[in-house]
């Protein structure tokens, strides 16, 4: 491929040619998609300042926007609900990104909402009802802890606030990701530093073989952590079209604190961040679904919501929605 195509060609042009085959048939292309992006309990930081106003959850504006600006609508999936809340839910987006965050145990709506949200499209893709997944980071986590039956596979490894290339596996320009990815976009995460991470928690391929779901995914990259630490970036499913990196491709164009160093702002890393946006979001355009009415529609997109200016505090998040109930 050109180098000089541009991305956003190649990526509708991949969805005109198809990805690889997988058990669930993709229905035609929903030039409306909406995702939903699940919301978690405010952290230690975030509590701290804006605590006092009630706030119960809240969703990093960096993740609206990642999937925004590759032409998707977002609704905020909040915590702590009931079945039922997350059964219309799901049956009326058309994928869902789990973002990154602090904790996902069950002790943590976000990790309970997480594990109802992921079985119910276990559900919608057996009944070959398409429905994508993406998980950043925590959710990239939480995945991995959900498909090990909740037999965590973690290790405690240190990638805080460190910029990467990705060591792409073998096989990996087969994969539902990167098999419609341009050339200048592997080039770029081959050779580059334009992966954001800040985890410290890490998955290995040896702690995938214990857990007994090394055959039930494709280990497409590893990363290095700040101790020579070798851990998993990026899968994907075999089976669902379930996606998820370690690193989080929404911080390159929209998360501008200082405190963090390592955050890549170049125009490659924004190159390749639209890639990933433009790819799940395109996964998303094959799910039919949609709300029963317009009018619960429009009273579940995030334009309900006003993002606050947590940047001004020094704090992880530039922008984020906070939500009481």
């Amino acid at each position: 491929m050109s180098l000089l195509r541009p991305i956003v060609v190649l990526a509708l042009s991949a969805v005109c040619m198809g990805y690889a085959a997988t058990v669930i048939t993709a229905p035609s292309s929903n030039n409306r998609p909406i995702i939903g992006v699940l919301s978690q309990e405010l952290s230690r930081s975030l509590e701290n300042e804006w605590g006092e106003l009630n706030y119960t959850s809240f969703i990093a504006a960096s993740y609206v926007k990642f999937l925004e600006s590759a032409g998707a609508r977002v609704v905020p999936i909040k915590i702590n609900r009931e079945m039922s809340y997350y059964t219309d839910v799901i049956n009326s987006i058309n994928g869902l990104l789990i973002p990154g965050g602090a904790n996902f145990y069950n002790t943590s709506g976000y990790g309970l909402a997480g594990e109802i949200l992921y079985n119910l499209a276990i559900d919608l893709n057996n009944q070959g009802d398409y429905f994508p997944i993406w998980g950043t980071c925590l959710g990239f986590e939480l995945l991995i802890y959900l498909m090990a039956g909740k037999d965590d596979p973690r290790i405690v490894c240190d990638a805080w606030d460190k910029a990467d290339p990705l060591d792409f596996e073998i096989g990996f320009n087969k994969s539902k990701i990167f098999s419609p990815a341009p050339s200048s976009v592997v080039d770029i995460l081959a050779t580059e530093p334009v992966t954001a991470n800040f985890h410290r928690w890490c998955v290995t391929k040896e702690l995938l073989t214990e857990a007994n779901i090394v055959n039930d995914i494709d280990i497409l990259a590893t990363s290095v952590d700040h101790e020579g630490l070798r851990y998993v970036a990026a899968f994907e499913s075999k089976t669902y079209p379930f996606f998820a990196v370690q690193f989080h491709p929404e911080k390159p164009a929209y998360e501008w604190n200082i405190r963090e160093k390592n955050i890549p702002h170049t125009a490659n890393s924004i190159h390749v961040s639209s890639y990933f946006a433009e790819f799940f979001v395109n996964e998303a355009r094959k799910s039919t679904h949609q709300f029963p009415t317009l009018e619960k529609e429009r009273s579940s997109l995030i334009y309900n919501y006003a993002p606050t200016y947590t940047g001004a505090a020094n704090k992880t998040y530039d922008q984020c929605y906070f939500f009481t109930d």
